[in-house]
């Protein structure tokens, strides 16, 4: 187990992990041809050959036995070794260390006995160059034994678990996160079926219209014609005047003039109304609908990228630094201890207290002499506000990656004195 976490994470020296890395990606290169280039007349552990004949596969004598004790045992699977060989390469020239390798190693090999026992259970039965079966002897025994004592339905269904509990253990894969994942990786697809269901919107539309324009062409064919109506204002008004009698005074005249006057106000608008519909009216004004004070919700954090591995302290770590700055400082007499300890994203403070007597100067000019005791590109050394202690700022080895998600979550955003509060980021000590 020791020697599997070793394997799994980098050293402290950088050229050291990309060498590792770089014999890593030169393995997976070297698998990968000679399982792509498998021929099953090479000569191999399982095939006799012509001593003259030289091999078909890319890598020679060595790719032919290789591969071909590979494919015979893991079938068509087996090219995920070189492909988990790459991605373990990657993390070490990268100098990133994997998180719980433990889970990752056990969910590789799960991934390699089941993923060939799903293929042995199809209904068909393919092979490899016409030759050798795909799922291999190991995916042919397992699938066998499910078949056993699962049959066919009960077999199906518990090697796709087990292929998909392999998969959360060895990467980072998650059924969350897939549906965001296809929407920014194939959002052209999304994009094109949105403007396909646009499409048949519109044209439902334009269809409901013109069964709408038949139907009010059809009504008004069925209506019967208008009556015959004396054309003139004039001739009502002539005989509105004529039944008027002459003895009304002009105390009645003016009554009935003012008495048609309430009608039309009443059914004119009110001067807010008028003034809305003149702004309508205008040419190029657009009004916007108006929206109730405090009636806005801002959307959900969910629709935020959630970190899926958690930054882990190594505390006995952050000891032996602590322990390095201390006896390094001595080295030139500046004297005193680590008082305390703020891990931050991308850098780490020791607060550094210094015996009576010694100076701050002298604790300052050692930044170049302790960028080189702690394997830094640049140390910062300043005096901690508050305090009776020196604030000596060591960059992390691997920097934390600052989620906008885990800031507007926090306790500070959320719940804040101010309500023009800003989510920038995190200081150096993590808060």
């Amino acid at each position: 187990m020791k020697f599997l976490s070793r394997a799994f994470t980098p050293t402290r020296n950088r050229r050291l992990n990309e060498l590792v890395g770089f014999l890593l990606f030169a393995s997976a290169a070297l698998l990968f041809l000679a399982l792509a280039s498998y021929s099953p007349g090479d000569p191999s552990l399982n095939t006799a050959a012509s001593s003259g004949q030289p091999p078909n596969n890319w890598i020679g004598l060595f790719g032919a036995m290789v591969s071909d004790l590979m494919i015979q045992s893991m079938g068509i699977c087996a090219i995920l070794v070189p492909i988990m060989l790459g991605l373990l390469g990657a993390r070490w020239f990268k100098s990133r260390d994997v998180a719980s390798p433990g889970a990752k190693a056990l969910g590789a090999a799960v991934l390699l006995i089941f993923a060939p026992a799903l293929l042995a259970i199809l209904p068909w039965h393919l092979r490899w160059r016409h030759a050798v079966p795909v799922e291999g002897l190991l995916g042919r025994i397992v699938g066998d034994a499910l078949l056993h004592y699962f049959n066919l339905v009960g077999a199906y269904i518990v090697s796709a678990t087990v292929v998909g509990v392999a998969l959360y253990l060895s990467t980072a894969f998650s059924f969350a996160s897939s549906r965001v994942w296809a929407q920014t990786r194939f959002a052209f697809a999304f994009a094109g079926w949105q403007r396909f269901e646009d499409w048949k919107a519109a044209r439902a539309k334009k269809r409901a219209e013109k069964e709408l324009q038949k139907r009010r062409i059809a009504a008004e064919k069925a209506a019967p014609p208008p009556r015959q109506v004396r054309n003139a204002p004039a001739e009502a008004m002539q005989e509105e005047a004529r039944s008027v009698q002459p003895s009304r005074t002009g105390i009645e005249r003016t009554f009935v003039e003012e008495d048609a006057s309430p009608a039309i106000s009443a059914s004119a608008e009110p001067e807010p109304a008028i003034a809305e519909r003149a702004d309508r009216d205008r040419p190029g004004k657009t009004l916007m609908p108006k929206i109730a004070a405090g009636g806005y919700k801002l959307p959900p954090t969910s629709l935020l990228h959630r970190s899926d591995e958690q930054q882990t302290i190594n505390e006995h770590e952050l000891h032996e630094q602590a322990q390095v700055l201390t006896e390094k400082c001595a080295e030139f007499d500046v004297l005193g201890s680590i008082t305390q300890i703020n891990p931050g994203p991308v850098v780490t403070t020791y607060e550094f207290k210094p015996e009576a007597g010694v100076k701050y100067s002298r604790v300052t000019s050692l930044s170049d002499d302790l960028c080189l005791a702690m394997r830094a590109e640049s140390i910062l050394i300043e005096r901690m506000a508050g305090k009776s202690t020196v604030g000596i700022q060591v960059p992390n080895h691997e920097r934390e990656t600052i989620w906008l998600r885990e800031v507007v979550e926090s306790q500070e955003f959320t719940s804040p004195k101010s309500k023009l509060t800003l989510a920038m980021g995190k200081d150096i000590n993590g808060r």
